[in-house]
């Protein structure tokens, strides 16, 4: 619950911005991300079953990508015919932005414990702590829950073990090969994509704000990707909606390859590319890359509590591979997005898709529907 904070005190140092306070803040925020979304992957694992793990992430997902659309709306809104942002105006919309992450940390409080077993997870660790073996059927539900320095050193000691031995299987390598694609794909429509927009002059004067506009049909696209997962109902192949998914990264790259030119991902430019760019098409491809984000984490995040939410110790340590993979490679696409241009990007953008595509259909039909151990 701590950890909350950190998204406010990264919002807050917005409203009046420093350069010492903004890396600070990125900092802290960055370490409570990566708690949160572990934490977040976990709980919504141990308050599912199977046969509806899909339908939980994939709400999740629709709710938490609903602020795209009210955040872009505002943005587009706000932005249209200025050329500067005003002090009064960032504090306006950094203030209300505040007040929301404020909220939602007291939403969180009022959360239950999710009850799907009677065993806990220090429960687990103790009993491997205290054992040779991996058998669990010694563990009875007034086992013993050790509390001192020790114990809690050993216990960060055992999930850094379970992580390089899961680390070291084929399903997570596929899963995280995949992971680092969503981290590219994160980078692209939010920083990259928006950019280009930005700099193309020949979308006009409203260029800037066609930015906010971008981000509301991002976020059209994230929830209706969040809600494909009931296409499952009536069709049973395993791994349809990633196929889905990959289609539409395919056609969002390549629309964007053909409208914007090549060096609008680094400077302001005025030249034309294949076609001439125009405001529909431009918010079609960032609808494409809503959904594109939305299908992949979405089934990925199943994927990895279908796996690995049997074994209670282990699901907590896939979704912190999965998060930091993705923020890793994220991280370097940002900075190499700056440097490239537009089509090496795309270049990559694809590589890294088909790959992903790969490994996680892999996954679905050489375990999954054969239902073998995943587990090392």
């Amino acid at each position: 619950m701590m950890m909350s904070f950190s998204f406010s005190v990264y919002i807050a140092s917005y409203i009046e911005p420093f350069e010492w306070s903004l890396y600070l803040a990125s900092f802290v925020n960055g370490i409570g991300a990566a708690v949160l979304w572990t934490a977040q992957g976990a709980f919504i694992t141990d308050c599912s079953t199977k046969s509806n793990l899909n339908q939980h992430f994939s709400l999740f997902w629709g709710l938490f990508q609903a602020n795209q659309i009210v955040g872009g709306l505002y943005a587009y809104l706000s932005l249209s015919n200025i050329d500067e942002i005003s002090p009064t105006l960032r504090i306006q919309l950094y203030g209300g932005l505040l007040g929301c992450a404020v909220l939602g940390i007291l939403l969180l409080f009022t959360l239950r414990k999710p009850h799907k077993t009677d065993i806990s997870h220090q429960q687990l660790i103790n009993v491997e702590i205290n054992s040779s073996d991996d058998n669990l059927s010694q563990l009875t539900p007034d086992y013993p829950t050790i509390q001192n320095r020790s114990t809690v050193f050993q216990s960060t000691l055992h999930s850094l073990r379970r992580s390089v031995k899961i680390l070291t299987t084929k399903p997570m390598i596929c899963i995280l090969v995949a992971a680092a694609f969503t981290g590219i794909n994160l980078t692209f429509y939010s920083s990259l994509y928006a950019s280009a927009l930005g700099h193309c002059l020949r979308f006009g004067r409203n260029a800037k704000s066609y930015i906010g506009l971008a981000g509301l049909f991002i976020g059209i696209g994230e929830i209706v990707g969040s809600f494909s997962s009931r296409l499952t109902r009536w069709i049973r192949l395993e791994g349809v909606l990633v196929i889905f998914g990959y289609i539409s990264a395919i056609v969002a790259g390549y629309f964007t390859f053909m409208m914007l030119p090549t060096n609008s991902s680094i400077k302001d430019t005025d030249e034309l590319s294949y076609i001439t760019p125009n405001v529909y098409l431009a918010m079609f491809i960032a609808f494409l890359f809503g959904g594109v984000d939305s299908v992949w984490n979405t089934q990925i995040s199943a994927l990895i509590g279908f796996i690995y939410g049997e074994h209670g110790r282990d699901v907590t340590v896939g979704f912190a591979l999965f998060k930091s993979v993705q923020s890793i490679v994220s991280g370097i696409a940002f900075v190499y997005s700056t440097y490239l241009l537009l089509h090496w990007q795309i270049l990559i953008f694809v590589v890294m898709a088909t790959s992903g595509l790969y490994c996680l259909l892999s996954v679905y039909w050489s375990h999954l529907s054969r239902s073998v151990n995943l587990i090392a």
